[in-house]
Parts: C-alpha cells; structure tokens; sequence
C-alpha cells in the first residue's frame, strides 16, 4: 500500500513546527533504482530488502577538497551488513520506528494505514461539522444583531422625526420654500412649476428627519463651513447646509465650536 497520505504516525503527537520539518524530510524525493521515490518510502524499501538501521560515531573521511580527513560526526545509515547508505536522523528515527512496530508485515501495515485513513475520515467530518455549526452560530448571531441595529434605528428615526416636527414651523416650511426657489433661479435650473413642486415637496418629507438629528446637522455644517460653500452649483446638500445656517443662526465665520453650541442651543 502506498505512503503517499501517512506517515505511519511517526510524526503523530509532535508539535505542528516539529512535525511539519520532520515531515518535510520524509517527503524529500530521492533518485533509487532509476526512480524517484520519496524518502519515507526509500527508507520503507531497503528495510524490505533486508537493510536495517545503524550509527558509526566519530565517523571521518578523506576530503580532497579540505585535502584531509573531516571533521568527526555521528553518521545515520541503512546497511545490508556490505553496502550503506547514509541518511538523516529523523530519517534513521522513521527506520526504527517502522521496526519497533512491525510494520514490515504487510498486513499490519495496510491494517494501519486503511485505519489511519478512516480515522482522519472521521476528524475532517467532525471537522466539517464543527465549522458549519460555528458559522450557523455566527450567521444567527450577526442576524440578531442586525436586528437589534434596525430596531434600534428604527427609534432614532422615530425621535429625530418627532423632534424634526418639532422644530418644521410653518415659517422654518416658508424659509425651505423661498431658499429652494433662490437656488432653482440662481443656478438656471430649467424646470417647471409641477417639477419644482415636486422637488420641494420630495425635499421636506426627508428633511424632517435629518432635521431632528443633532449630530447630523453638526457634522454637514462643519463640513459646509470648511469645504461645502465653494461648491458653487445646484446641489440638495447644499441647500441643506443654507437651510440649517438659516435655521440655526450660522455664520460662515463661525467656529467648530460654536456651530456645535448653537444647534445644541435650539435642541435644548
């Protein structure tokens, strides 16, 4: 049976960045026999063909290169008693890992791998579960939250109405009317009586609730005050920012803070 998915749970209780190099060895490709095969199943290969595990210590040899003997190091290998190859720790480690557990009986090794194949089966199930129900759990969460915003919204929109009426006198209602007229004339706007109309009274029916939100009011007259009267054309905002500089007594010198201190005034 094939090494291609497991890795005989040699790397199976490390920890992720151990296990990642280790099994990062074990893939490592590697040319035998006119093949390239992966280390695990290199190492799998000669254990089959009667090779096994050894250590040389203090093992040295000669080094055209250096021109003398190397420097003395511990050498892992795959023997058959003549021949050797030499091969990495973790590589020798996965040898004696096979041996302990008699892997070299085929049919113990199938036995794991076909057992190690339904068991990760069921992990990445559960898995799958797991992460649908998180994200149910989420999308319900985020559902009952929009909720909670909409309804509360709902009551904002309720309070800046009411105090939007509150302050639509019948003169605030004629100061819409004559400023709306003043920008239709001003700017050339071609449009006739029942288009005006329609405009001014499309314009109101919004701007009751813009009218009794304070801090909406507060942020467009700043932002009118420092960028918005250059705009010199026909624009809903802009009549908006000169119908609230009327009905809030604004200058266009006046500061940040006293804008905020005037519509605070009319609210109280």
């Amino acid at each position: 049976m094939s090494l291609t998915d497991t890795y005989l749970g040699f790397t199976e209780n490390l920890k992720p960045m151990h296990k990642a190099r280790k099994e990062k060895t074990m893939d490592n490709l590697v040319r035998y026999e006119n093949r390239i095969i992966t280390e695990k199943e290199f190492i799998l290969t000669l254990l089959k063909k009667g090779s096994f595990p050894t250590v040389e210590r203090n093992f040295s040899y000669y080094s055209h290169r250096l021109n003398s003997m190397t420097k003395p190091k511990t050498d892992y290998r795959l023997t058959d008693g003549e021949n050797y190859y030499s091969i990495s720790k973790t590589s020798h480690d996965f040898a004696l890992h096979i041996i302990e557990n008699d892997f070299l009986n085929e049919k113990k090794l199938d036995l794991f791998i076909i057992n190690e194949m339904q068991v990760r089966k069921v992990k990445q199930r559960l898995t799958k579960e797991k992460l649908e129900k998180e994200k149910l759990k989420k999308e319900k969460e985020e559902e009952e939250k929009k909720l909670i915003l909409e309804k509360e919204r709902g009551y904002k929109i309720a309070e800046w109405e009411k105090k939007g009426n509150e302050i639509l006198t019948e003169s605030v209602k004629g100061t819409i009317d004559n400023i709306i007229e003043k920008n239709f004339t001003k700017y050339g706007v071609e449009a006739n009586d029942e288009e005006r109309r329609q405009f001014i009274n499309k314009f109101k029916t919004s701007f009751t609730q813009k009218l009794g939100n304070r801090d909406l009011i507060i942020h467009l007259l700043k932002y009118h005050l420092e960028e918005g009267y250059k705009k010199d054309y026909f624009h809903p905002i802009t009549i908006e920012a000169e119908i609230f500089m009327h009905i809030f007594n604004v200058k266009l010198y006046d500061s940040y803070r006293m804008v905020t201190s005037k519509v605070k005034a009319l609210f109280k």
